[in-house]
């Protein structure tokens, strides 16, 4: 099975499938990565200590951009490879729809498993009530802490390093205490049109926004074509009034979002907007150190007052811009996981 990302970069595939993974290890599931001097990304994926197939992701050099990722069992037992395809099937589903899979080498799976199950003894009703069994089901996930991470960067707008935030935040959340308990997603290139399909597709804990925003308060989105797209401060907040069943923390990481985090603050507990414009480097530490915070049990109040500590340790005077605002709740009293739990 394979299948290509056109218009992605393997630290963001890479990401997106460590996410993925990462969710499974509460389940039995492991994996281990490799990573070699060309840039090919690697994850052996085992179950119960027992090695079911490995997950490869590579620049697509074929098209000259773009992202290839292939897959392959390494188990000849038909229940494992069972196994194994189902979880490819569920991190398809899970992915965004830019992943394609390729219908031959799916084919070319499901034969070799046919193969495998004819030599066997075991009957092919008890091997896949097996890997039913196994398989992880959305129902086990539920009590995950989801982040839904949104990112635009208008093709008419400055370059931002949004791929590098997504990825310290999810190498903070992987080396916290309870990096099992987070389900970080992610879209791209988000459009005002999207904002209503993602929210109720994931029903998030957090949402953390990333990209421009306007010195009218107004937060960057994309159009059709890729342009500039603006989401002005009434229609954000009344969308989080209505779809505001799961959502606790709302993080826009983006200039001049402090009105519109003001008025999102209406509805949700807790949102953080900045007050004025902020760089890159001041963006990222901060989301860095919140969502570490967070990551190791520590309340919202704490995870913003260290990520406005982590701006100032790295000398980029923009320790004051990130703005927190919590009119229902008092912050400190807003935990996702506790320490003791």
């Amino acid at each position: 099975m394979s299948g290509e990302w056109v218009e992605q970069n393997v630290d963001v595939v890479d990401v997106e499938i460590t996410s993925f993974l990462c969710g499974l290890r509460r389940k039995g599931y492991s994996f281990e990565k490799r990573i070699d001097e060309s840039g090919i990304v690697g994850s052996i994926i085992s179950y119960q200590g027992t090695e079911l197939g490995e997950i490869e992701i590579a620049p697509n050099k074929l098209r000259g951009h773009g992202v290839r990722c292939t897959t392959r069992s390494v188990t000849r037992d038909p229940r494992l490879v069972k196994i194994f395809q189902n979880l490819l099937e569920r991190m398809e589903s899970h992915l965004d729809t830019q992943l394609v899979w390729v219908p031959q080498a799916a084919a070319e799976l499901h034969a070799e498993l046919q193969r495998e199950t004819t030599a066997s003894t075991e009957p092919q009703a008890d091997s896949e009530a097996v890997a039913e069994q196994l398989t992880p089901t959305e129902d086990e996930d539920s009590s995950l802490i989801k982040i839904l991470f949104l990112a635009a960067n208008p093709v008419d707008t400055d370059r931002l390093r949004l791929g590098a935030e997504m990825r310290a935040i999810d190498l903070a959340l992987q080396q916290a205490l309870f990096r099992d308990r987070f389900d970080l997603r992610q879209h791209w290139a988000v459009q005002a049109t999207d904002l209503q399909h993602y929210l109720l597709r994931h029903q998030p804990d957090i949402v953390h926004f990333s990209g421009h925003g306007s010195v009218s308060s107004e937060i960057i989105l994309e159009d059709v074509s890729g342009n500039s797209r603006p989401v002005s401060v009434r229609a954000l907040s009344t969308l989080f009034s209505v779809l505001k069943d799961n959502i606790k923390c709302v993080v826009l990481n983006a200039c001049y979002s402090e009105q519109q985090a003001q008025a999102i603050a209406q509805s949700i507990d807790c949102v953080i907007g900045m007050s004025k414009a902020i760089g890159d480097d001041a963006a990222i530490g901060f989301a860095t150190a919140f969502y570490r915070a967070l990551g190791f049990g520590r309340d919202v109040k704490t995870a913003f007052e260290l990520g406005c500590v982590q701006i100032d340790l790295e000398g980029l005077d923009e320790q004051d811009t990130p703005k927190l605002l919590a009119l229902k709740i008092p912050p400190e009293n807003i935990f996702f996981i506790k320490q003791t739990q």
